[in-house]
């Protein structure tokens, strides 16, 4: 039995993605790949609505955000770090292990960034370099109104970098890049772009570059001028090429489909997800008016192992979802409707889901 991926990431290739995937290599230095690759920074710009540069290295989301810190603060910058979550407390460790003065700010879990929060805090520290938001929470399945929340940073502190990862947002959440004044939107292919993981993907505003021009923090693989000056003329280093060549793959299929359509496709399919686990006794973790289009968590209901109804799904059933994180691991679970899926795949799952809960009784 095939085993369907409906955690938070990474999801199911297309099969013209694995493909592409294992298509015969092509040399880095090649006209074909040099082709792919600009041709690839041009579909990702389309999908952040950006004229910015986009810039692809080996790694993951992760990398993506320390590249962030390391191009565009130095030691000692103030940040303020939206942490409503893991991957919030993620990017809080990245700026803590570059000495940079955080302002850690804890959004309750299930709750999004709301842009009164972020004035507050803005206001407070005024010497603030940096604001980073969690577009859509995996931890929680929330999502937060970073154009909203852009506007109040360019209001208080209209110099301060607007930093948004958005590994579990882009094609599958509006994002408008240059229109919301985002200066660094950081993403990862694995999730709702439908590409395969190993890549971290960065667009990078005007403003973003003048910062990257005064850093004094130490860097070599993603230091963003190397890259930026070998994108004409070789690469810096030897890129990720047969990831370039499924995600060129993955982002052609799904610009197949008008964005606007493609958003309005994720939200139904969170619609049924959540109502359908709501009508099992499932609790949803986010908070009403703010549930992530890509991406649903929700509490198990009472005496119900997350963890065991995971392992089960998948062991018995084909079906791969996820526990929480975190100290509540066991007592939540999170499906993935982004990406390669469709309406079908996710009914197998909620009743592969409720069977799997049924079993647990005998």
């Amino acid at each position: 039995m095939d085993t369907i991926l409906l955690g938070a990431g990474p999801m199911r290739l297309h099969p013209e993605v694995a493909d592409a995937l294992a298509a015969p290599m092509l040399h880095h230095t090649s006209l074909a790949f040099n082709r792919i690759y600009s041709e690839t920074v041009e579909l990702l710009q389309r999908i952040y609505r950006t004229r910015n540069m986009v810039l692809i290295f080996p790694g993951s989301g992760t990398g993506a955000n320390e590249a962030i810190a390391v191009n565009t603060f130095s030691p000692g910058d103030k940040v303020i770090i939206c942490n409503g979550g893991f991957y919030g407390e993620r990017f809080r460790l990245i700026c803590e292990a570059y000495k940079l003065n955080i302002v850690n700010l804890k959004i309750p879990h299930g709750d999004p960034t709301l842009p009164e929060t972020v004035e507050e805090a803005l206001k407070a520290h005024p010497d603030a370099k940096g604001v980073v938001i969690i577009h859509v929470e995996t931890t929680t399945g929330a999502v937060s109104p970073i154009r909203e929340i852009s506007a109040a940073v360019r209001k208080i502190i209209p110099g301060a970098l607007v930093i948004v990862d958005a590994v579990a947002s882009l094609g599958g959440v509006e994002i408008k890049t240059d229109e919301w004044d985002l200066d660094l939107v950081s993403s990862a292919p694995q999730k709702a772009l439908m590409g395969a993981p190993g890549l971290s993907l960065v667009s990078v505003s005007d403003r973003a570059w003048a910062r990257v021009e005064t850093s004094t923090m130490p860097r070599y693989f993603f230091d963003f001028k190397r890259n930026r000056e070998a994108a004409a003329k070789l690469h810096a280093v030897t890129p990720a090429v047969s990831l370039v060549v499924a995600l060129h793959k993955a982002l052609s299929l799904l610009l197949s489909e008008d964005l606007e359509a493609i958003y309005a496709r994720h939200i139904g399919y969170r619609d049924f997800v959540l109502g359908r686990l709501r009508a099992e006794g499932f609790r949803q973790m986010a908070k009403p008016g703010y549930e992530a289009p890509t991406v649903s968590a929700a509490f198990c209901p009472s005496g119900v192992s997350a963890i065991q109804v995971v392992d089960g799904m998948e062991e018995k059933r084909g079906v791969k979802i996820c526990t929480g994180l975190g100290q509540d691991l066991d007592k939540y679970i999170r499906i993935g409707h982004m990406g390669y899926v469709s309406m079908s795949d996710l009914e197998r799952a909620v009743t592969a889901l409720v069977a799997e809960i049924e079993s647990m009784k005998r």
